[in-house]
């Protein structure tokens, strides 16, 4: 009882402001003068070839100040200050700093709340425009673009939208503006050092970074010739169906992309389901290539790389040349959730006689359209406005830079500009997006895929349409609703993940294996697994084989990737890395790649997978200069991201500076007293407890 009075006394005389609960214990007392260490959403430092963007403090530094609020800052007592921005306003007011240096340097972070925003999109308004196959780089296909994302801001920058959090931080600056920034001021300490400076070439060799990087993942419906060379006499010709796996923002880690990325990731794996399950697809006179590419967002680093791949005849592409591969169809921006009515689709495509022609493609996709008009999953499929200067932002423009010949479309929910106003943030989440639109993108792209492949006398495609709208909301709980995410029962089915989120935003590659294969959960993605996984079950046509050391397939088809590995044209389907000596999955014929994706111009010396998982070896490399000139592509960006220890917010509260040294030396003297009472307490004990004399 004497101690809680004592602590109730103290808080008293420190003047802790009212509005926090009452003090009841000493932890009580600690939340009024230390706000927790907080888990911190940031944007974090990106290099490329050319130099630093996104934010950074230096490295082993805090960034500390008043909480203040946007609209009066200039009136903050004097010293460094801790900005409150609503997000609505943060492109206009990092702007206006970026242009005046004076008031900018006593701003030492800014925390950015949700606000208001209906729109915002820190990409460009024509994100890549050098990537395009015509000169009209001023076009607006993103038009809340205002390109915060390829910006440079040396201070912290976080996202604070958590509730505890969020309340903490608005009521500080607004106490602190209600006071005129006197008296006790609530404070901000940031801790968002990033090691890496220069470029990524210096921060590669002083080893204060990492690659951007991932893998791409691919399947085929009927599977690929096996390893070795593919004839040209007698080989389908390959329709290529093309979606991106992940996303960026402006707070990076904490990119979706639902309507951005997934919805078209999504309705891939729907069409790769629908497909697989038709009547005979080993039958196919057209092979339909599944390909959901990582990095797109990164200068097309995907595509880029698996093109490198093709003309290199890499193992990881075995099967499939580029002079195979006659038509893309790219599936983009499909989620948008219909207003009355079936959901309407644009087609795409470059016009000009000098590239492929797409007439029959569109021809394919309007005639699907009209085929499901009358079903629960119907779709409204135009060609995009003849007004447009040609395709949007897509790989598309990686695999027609490559080959002109190729006829190629991007199937999207927009015309002549997105409808996302979210493009690339942090905010392009479930709500962005509809499993019914995603589901009938999927239902017309596979009845047009399964008129080019499977031929006109084959019958029409035989769709569950119930069976296809259960899968897709079941792919839109697994990989973009925050619960359960990879805890859904599909993603148990089919991966052993490491956490519950999916990754969106592809992060740094530490280390790949020496075999791209290697299904090591050290080097491959949860998102990678689930899409390896999926598509494997989905594009199976059967029973696969499994050789023994000598060579002779077997009859036991349980297999091991590491100890018990399938034999070629077949893929081990089931195996979880975290099931112990007896796990095994079942060979299946199928084949299902992973294609490493990060800078051409990076190399990673003798690395392999979890053995070098902490140390390594990242160089520079020319090796594909030569193909880029050949194909005019635009500089390899060359992506890293900046190695960094921690992100962390505290919120606490600062006296005076005259009333932190009277705490100073009351302190110091309820010390003193408080050993002296004791002392004085001992020694009256000690009297009473005397032996008397006899």
């Amino acid at each position: 009882m004497h101690r809680l009075q004592c602590l109730q006394c103290l808080a008293l005389f420190l003047g802790v402001a009212g509005a926090l609960p009452p003090i009841g214990n000493k932890k009580d007392l600690l939340l009024r003068m230390y706000a927790s260490q907080l888990p911190a959403k940031a944007c974090v430092r990106l290099l490329n070839a050319t130099g630093p963007i996104g934010c950074a403090a230096p490295a082993g530094t805090l960034s500390t100040g008043q909480l203040s609020l946007a609209e009066d800052w200039r009136e903050a007592a004097a010293g460094q200050t801790v900005l409150v921005v609503p997000l609505e306003e943060l492109p206009g007011f990092l702007t206006d700093q970026q242009h005046n240096a004076d008031s900018a340097a006593s701003i030492a972070a800014v925390l950015v709340t949700p606000g208001n925003a209906t729109e915002f999109s820190p990409a460009d308004g024509f994100p890549m425009a050098s990537y395009a196959p015509y000169t009209q780089s001023g076009y607006v296909w993103n038009p809340p673009g205002n390109g915060l994302s390829h910006q440079r801001f040396d201070i912290p920058i976080f996202l604070v939208a958590n509730g505890s959090v969020l309340e903490a931080v608005v009521h500080g600056a607004q106490n602190n503006s209600e006071q005129d920034h006197k008296g006790p001021l609530h404070m901000a300490e940031l801790e968002a050092g990033m090691a890496a400076q220069g470029n990524s070439s210096s921060c590669l060799e002083a080893r204060t970074c990492l690659p951007i990087g991932g893998h791409s993942v691919l399947a085929a419906i009927p599977p690929l010739p096996e390893a070795g060379p593919d004839p040209s006499e007698g080989a389908l010709p390959i329709t290529l169906v093309v979606s991106h796996m992940d996303s960026t923002a402006f707070f990076q880690p904490e990119a979706l992309g639902a309507e951005t990325a997934l919805s078209g990731l999504l309705t891939m794996l729907g069409v790769a389901e629908i497909l697989g399950n038709s009547s005979a697809p080993g039958a196919f006179q057209r092979r339909i290539v599944f390909a959901a590419l990582a990095g797109e967002p990164w200068g097309y680093m995907g595509s880029r790389r698996l093109l490198w791949a093709m003309d290199q005849s890499h193992a990881s592409v075995a099967g499939l040349p580029l002079h195979h591969i006659d038509q893309v169809v790219e599936l983009g921006q499909v989620g948008r959730p219909a207003l009355g009515g079936p959901p309407l689709f644009y087609l795409h495509s470059q016009s000009g006689k000098e590239w492929g022609n797409t007439s029959s493609l569109v021809a394919d996709f309007v005639q699907a359209a009209a085929n499901i008009s009358d079903t629960r999953l119907p779709a409204h499929v135009e060609r995009a406005s003849a007004a447009n200067p040609g395709i949007p932002p897509s790989s598309l423009m990686s695999f027609l830079r490559a080959n002109q010949s190729i006829a190629g479309v991007v199937f999207g929910d927009f015309d002549t500009a997105f409808h996302n106003p979210y493009y690339q943030s942090h905010w392009d989440g479930p709500a962005e997006i509809s499993a019914q639109s995603i589901a009938a993108a999927a239902h017309v792209t596979a009845h047009a895929l399964h008129s080019l492949a499977a031929g006109p006398y084959s019958g029409p495609l035989q769709v569950d349409e119930q069976a296809l709208l259960t899968t897709t909301q079941e792919l839109v709980d697994c990989l973009v609703n925050p619960d359960p995410a990879l805890e859904c029962p599909l993603a148990r089915s089919l991966i052993s993940a490491t956490q519950k989120s999916p990754e969106h935003y592809l992060t740094v590659l530490r280390s790949p294996t020496k075999d791209d294969q290697d299904p090591d959960p050290a080097a491959k993605s949860n998102m990678e697994r689930f899409l390896w996984t999926f598509l494997a079950l989905r594009s199976s046509l059967g029973p696969g084989s499994r050789e023994s050391s000598g060579g002779k397939a077997e009859e036991d088809l349980s297999c091991d990737p590491y100890k018990r590995p399938c034999a070629a044209g077949s893929a081990c389907l089931g195996w979880k890395f975290d099931e112990g000596a007896g796990a095994s999955g079942k060979c299946v014929q199928a084949s299902v790649r992973y294609v490493p994706s990060y800078s051409l111009q990076f190399v990673c010396q003798d690395c392999d997978g979890t053995a070098t998982f902490y140390s390594p070896d990242w160089q520079m490399t020319h090796a594909a200069d030569s193909w880029h000139a050949a194909h005019g592509w635009p500089p390899d960006p060359q992506w890293t991201e900046s190695n960094w220890q921690q992100l962390r917010l505290r919120i606490f509260q600062r006296e005076p500076g005259g009333r932190e040294q009277m705490i100073l030396l009351s302190g110091l003297g309820l010390t003193f007293c408080s050993a002296a009472a004791a002392f004085l307490a001992g020694q009256a004990h000690s009297r009473r407890t005397l032996p008397t004399s006899p």
